[in-house]
């Protein structure tokens, strides 16, 4: 092959594993809102506050994060098939990944803990500032939201990373 054939090909398949990330991303965001839609028209979503309500006792901010759990943990088992594929078959497919099953699981599962995490925190906050400020929540939250945002930006270098990623040492860098 010459060098331009080579270049063709290589250009060739990473327009193909972009386009089938962004095909899977696509159907991903389409799945979230027909779950989203289904959970609203079908009552769904008020089924799970009142399984949450009952669960949580009479404590309001109980069941906010009751319900963000329950919600977080439908939505990730739902889109589990879309993450698996991008997150894990297409960068294999592509010879952009050696990582096992295994540990692509253990990172997938990281990743949910974390964003539970962040998912109580943000709703509990909101809720908080709703009862507390009911005429201007949205700008207290829009400025935490702000404020956590700037932080994250700084420390999920430190602080996230390193949870993914193993720290190794380049000798050639080194030198």
């Amino acid at each position: 092959h010459s060098p331009k054939s080579t270049v063709s090909m290589n250009e060739d398949k990473a327009t193909r594993y972009h386009r089938l990330g962004r095909r899977a991303g696509i159907l991903s965001t389409v799945w979230t809102g027909v779950i989203l839609l289904t959970l609203l028209l079908a009552g769904a979503s008020v089924t799970l506050r009142d399984w949450a309500a009952g669960a949580a006792g009479a404590n309001p901010t109980f069941i906010v994060a009751l319900y963000v759990l329950l919600l977080s943990i439908v939505f990730d088992a739902a889109t589990l098939p879309f993450s698996f594929y991008r997150g894990f078959f297409l960068e294999r497919r592509y010879g952009l990944s050696t990582e096992t099953m295994g540990h692509w699981l253990k990172d997938h599962a990281k990743a949910v803990l974390i964003g539970i995490l962040f998912a109580e925190v943000g709703a509990i906050f909101v809720y908080f500032t709703l009862r507390s400020w009911p005429g201007y929540w949205w700008a207290i939250a829009g400025v935490g939201y702000s404020v956590v945002s700037v932080i994250l930006v700084n420390l999920a270098p430190v602080v996230l990373l390193p949870l993914f990623f193993a720290a190794c040492v380049i000798a050639a860098l080194r030198s």
